[in-house]
């Protein structure tokens, strides 16, 4: 192995050892560092939920970050196939391998694939890929080196799984309500520091049914949203059968345009014949710069509370 390489694993474990730095800049941080130690144009980490199920996206460098990421489940695509089999891959050209899941949402060219398990007390928690629009762009030393930058992060992904899961509502992929205020103060104080606005938009689907009823609609409901919103908007499951999408830098006027996308994007969902399609009730507000956080989520809360029952 060159030395310059494990130079640069020795520079990224102490980075990693010394850093401060919240968890998802940390898997910024290697993701960064994986497109500077291989030949290709994209990389990501994905760590898998609390379910073992499905794959989140951690961090992504390169080409294709301002597209949203795709999601994947354990067993679908190369890195599903990563993430549930526990072995690495170095696919020559996904074009011809069964195991790579092409789609027109990517957003980006991919033709190889190099990707790693990270594991935990050998427990698969998360994959970590990096791709390249050309074929054949990996070869056996870059398999050799990413299993070994796999195992210098892993226990820096744990963590930051523990952490993400903490805070993830495990249905639906959006913040939980227990991040709710620290979500929502983060934001008003940066909005009066920038004197912007600030908007918020909650969504009700129906309560009636099972827990996996209500848990299908509402992760419909919340792939609608995303759809609709933009990369710096969060979404927070406030409660059982509630949402609240928080949109930094918009006004009213801006807003409504976002509800009016997701309304629109709900009513074609229910027109496909999907048997859990959410038939949504949506309110929003906006920061008067006056009222408090507490106050902006009582408010909006109250409006979908009158259209749910009105």
């Amino acid at each position: 192995m060159p030395s310059e390489v494990l130079n640069r694993l020795l520079e990224l474990t102490g980075l990693l050892l010394e850093t401060q730095a919240p968890l998802e800049r940390v898997l910024q941080i290697i993701t960064d560092q994986a497109l500077e130690l291989f030949p290709g144009d994209h990389a990501s980490v994905r760590l898998l939920d609390d379910t073992g199920t499905r794959l989140l996206c951690g961090a992504r460098s390169g080409v294709g970050v301002q597209n949203r990421p795709m999601v994947f489940r354990a067993g679908e695509g190369a890195i599903g196939w990563v993430a549930e089999t526990g072995r690495p891959i170095r696919l020559a050209d996904g074009q011809y391998d069964s195991r790579f899941k092409p789609s027109d949402r990517q957003g980006f060219s991919i033709r190889s694939v190099l990707a790693v398990p990270l594991q935990d007390g050998g427990k698969v928690v998360g994959v970590m890929g990096v791709s390249s629009a050309n074929p054949d762009a990996f070869r056996g030393g870059d398999e050799v080196v990413a299993r070994l930058l796999g195992n210098c992060v892993s226990a820096f992904i744990a963590r930051a799984r523990l952490e993400r899961l903490s805070v993830t509502d495990p249905a639906t992929m959006a913040f939980n309500a227990r991040c709710l205020l620290s979500r929502l103060v983060e934001e008003f104080e940066r909005v009066r520091r920038n004197r912007t606005r600030l908007s918020v938009m909650a969504l009700a689907v129906s309560s009636e049914g099972s827990q996996s009823d209500v848990d299908a609609r509402m992760q419909a409901a919340a792939d609608r949203v995303r759809l609709a919103a933009r990369l710096s908007d969060s979404l927070v499951r406030v409660s059982g059968h509630r949402l609240l999408l928080i949109m930094p830098d918009m006004d009213r006027e801006e807003a409504a345009g976002v509800c009016e996308r997701v309304r629109s994007s709900l009513l074609d969902y229910s027109r496909g014949g999907e048997p859990t399609g959410p038939a949504a009730h949506l309110a929003l507000a906006t920061w008067n710069e006056r009222e408090s956080a507490e106050d902006l989520v009582a408010q909006v809360m109250a409006s979908i509370e009158q259209t749910t029952t009105g």
